[in-house]
């Protein structure tokens, strides 16, 4: 709306006003945070990501959490950066955790890890480009990431046949222990991982045999 902010470590948020700075009301709240990211969220407030902090609203004259699903894993993995994307969702890189996605509901959309393809969980920026995808910046180098892909990879091995039944994901791998597996997803980040079944372990193919009972042969 016009106003230009600043932060300065062990002052907070300021104001500029041609040549001076002034200390924007409630903004000491942020008197010993470091790499502030300031984005424009609703009619009536900005959001703020922090170094190592959660995410906050400031409406120009106090700051208010904002709860989102992904807190627990932004304390495990360590806020760094954040990038506010076209769709209005916000993205977040972490120091050890790889980048999540956060809808404006504070519902968690994606996690983007080296689970998930990235070169390194380590992230350090975040950019998104003209297409909508998003480019992750790492140690190791740069990683683009087609977010609005309708594909998801659930396994990066190989596999002999897949079925969803009952609204959850089996896959058979073959011979040997964990060959029949199902898909669970992780409730911190909502990544999918494989979690072999106890029973016979040869798993070739499936067969649906009716609506109450899965078959394998």
């Amino acid at each position: 709306r016009g106003v230009v902010y600043t932060d300065q470590q062990g002052i907070g948020l300021q104001t500029i006003d041609g040549d001076a700075l002034h200390n924007a009301p409630g903004g000491d709240a942020y008197r010993e945070s470091g790499k502030l990211f300031l984005y424009p969220w609703d009619d009536t407030h900005m959001i703020v990501s922090e170094r190592e902090g959660l995410l906050t609203l400031y409406d120009g004259h106090k700051v208010t959490p904002f709860p989102t699903q992904a807190d627990a894993y932004l304390k495990l993995h360590k806020t760094y950066t954040s990038l506010l994307l076209r769709n209005g969702s916000l993205c977040l890189t972490t120091l050890s955790g790889g980048a999540v996605i956060i809808g404006h509901d504070g519902q968690l959309l994606q996690t983007l890890d080296k689970a998930a393809g990235l070169l390194d969980s380590d992230t350090l920026t975040a950019y998104q480009d003209r297409d909508g995808a998003v480019w992750i910046g790492m140690g190791p180098g740069v990683s683009r990431v087609d977010i609005n892909s309708p594909i998801s990879i659930y396994s990066r091995e190989g596999l002999l046949d897949v079925i969803r039944y009952k609204g959850t994901l089996y896959a058979a791998s073959g011979g040997g222990p964990g060959a029949v597996a199902r898909t669970v997803f992780d409730p911190l980040t909502g990544l999918p991982s494989d979690k072999p079944l106890h029973g016979p372990s040869p798993g070739w193919q499936f067969t649906l045999l009716d609506s109450t009972f899965e078959g394998q042969k």
